[in-house]
């Protein structure tokens, strides 16, 4: 089987150029896209020629120049072009690095995921409107004056579990979101959509996740999907395996088209790597006090105690702004607004936005803590489910393919080493090309 890699290069005046003299390709792939990176190294040597240094004797690489690698193997003769569904990286120039190793001259290329510089653009904007909707709205920002082949494809689906490609425009258990507001000046509308995913914001257990796929599409999504890969060691043929989800506790059945080959594994079930007591700030109260607390996991099966601070300061923000805006058939909400995060009860008995009735002022000051409090044990629970019990993590390397994306859920089995249907998480893809072929590998994290 022969292993086919195209890889281009834009040069300014808009010629696509093949750049085929590389002695290694790396592509890294993460869960955060500000991490996807790729660096090529070029020899930079055909005979006397040097073939990057242009007639003015200055190299012909700038930033900001596309650089895309496609790559296969052709099993059935067809060979390689430009195509999406080879598409393994498509990024800019950020920076090079020249350097001379005795009568060689190479150049090391470093490259940004597109889709990254495109979403680092600095939004300004005070929205209302539910959390997908003012996300769909940041990617209609981002796109505003990019070449169509450049634009990031955001579409709203309410389909659980969210397919590849969309945002998901209901939560977790099918309903609507709640409205919020988003007000920022001179932020990177990749932050905007972080905060945006946040459970104080969207109201579900853990953070939300989004990626964009190597078709250009964004996906925002709340990971509790099923799994879409099978991996078994020693078993390279497509596989069918059923099993229970971890998060959903659901019977799950999940085919695999492809066959996976695996070259080796490095995973470890990790007992101490546990956070089982985490020290929190809530935000303030409404007489402007820090609410602080704990949670302790006594069944993280840990002998020791692994603690860690979080600050989540955005929960009562988010529910102040809420009360503020919850009017139940009156004409004004619970709160005023004064400034920062200062408000005024206005009313002496009602209904909170959460729906549980208060009598008086100091009733209600004791409400609005205690449900800050159970926000922050929810964070922290779901933080002990994924960190406070002993699981399996590490990487596994496979003959190269380009069929896996960064938060991927797959099931993982090794017969040798009794491990036996494990749902994992893609945390990171690795692709590497060089005179030996083309690796691909999988840090992976059970889901617990």
């Amino acid at each position: 089987m022969a292993l086919k890699v195209l890889l281009q290069w834009t040069s300014d005046d808009g010629t696509i150029n093949n750049l085929d003299d590389f002695t290694r390709i790396s592509v890294r792939k993460a869960t955060d896209i500000a991490h996807n990176t790729m660096d090529v190294v070029l020899k930079n040597d055909k005979g006397s020629a040097r073939p990057y240094i242009s007639t003015d004797q200055t190299i012909s690489f700038k930033p900001e120049q596309q650089i895309n690698l496609y790559a296969r193997f052709d099993d059935n003769g067809a060979g390689l072009s430009a195509d999406n569904d080879y598409l393994l990286f498509a990024g800019r120039v950020v920076e090079f690095k020249c350097q001379t190793e005795e009568t060689k001259a190479p150049i090391t290329l470093k490259c940004s995921d597109s889709t990254y510089i495109a979403m680092n653009r600095l939004w300004v904007g005070d929205e209302e409107g539910t959390p997908p909707e003012l996300i769909k709205g940041v990617i209609d920002f981002i796109n505003h004056g990019l070449p169509s082949d450049k634009q990031i494809t955001a579409t709203l689906s309410a389909t659980l579990p969210t397919p590849d490609g969309r945002i998901a425009s209901v939560n977790s258990s099918g309903s609507a979101f709640d409205v919020t507001r988003t007000s920022k000046v001179f932020k990177p509308a990749y932050e905007i959509i972080n905060d945006l995913s946040q459970p104080s914001i969207t109201g579900d257990a853990v953070p939300y996740r989004f990626h964009v796929n190597r078709n250009n599409e964004f996906t925002w999504f709340y990971p509790s999907d099923t799994a879409s890969h099978v991996i078994v060691e020693g078993i390279q043929t497509p596989r069918a395996v059923a099993y229970v989800h971890p998060v959903t506790g659901d019977a799950e059945l999940v085919t695999d088209t492809v066959g996976h080959r695996v070259k080796t594994i490095n995973l470890t079930y990790a007992v101490y790597d546990v956070v089982n007591f985490i020290i929190y700030k809530a935000g303030t109260d409404i007489d402007n006090t820090q609410i602080l607390g704990f949670e302790y996991d006594a069944t993280s099966g840990s002998p020791t105690e692994n603690d860690a601070f979080r600050n989540w300061e955005d929960i009562a923000r988010t529910v102040k702004y809420q009360e503020k805006n919850f009017f139940n058939g009156g004409t004004a909400g619970n709160l005023t607004y004064v400034e920062e995060d200062k408000y005024t009860i206005n009313k002496t008995s009602g209904t909170t936005s959460w729906g549980q009735s208060y009598s008086s002022s100091s009733d209600y000051k004791t409400k609005f803590i205690n449900f800050c409090k159970a926000a922050a044990s929810a964070r922290a629970q779901a933080e002990f489910r994924k960190t406070g019990n002993p699981r399996w993590k590490g990487t596994v390397e496979l003959r190269g393919e380009n069929n896996f994306d960064a938060n991927d859920a797959l099931i993982f089995s090794s017969p040798r080493h009794g491990i036996q249907n494990v749902f994992m998480r893609v945390k990171e893809v690795q692709h590497n090309i060089d005179k030996n072929g083309w690796f691909v590998t999988l840090t992976l994290d059970e889901e617990t």
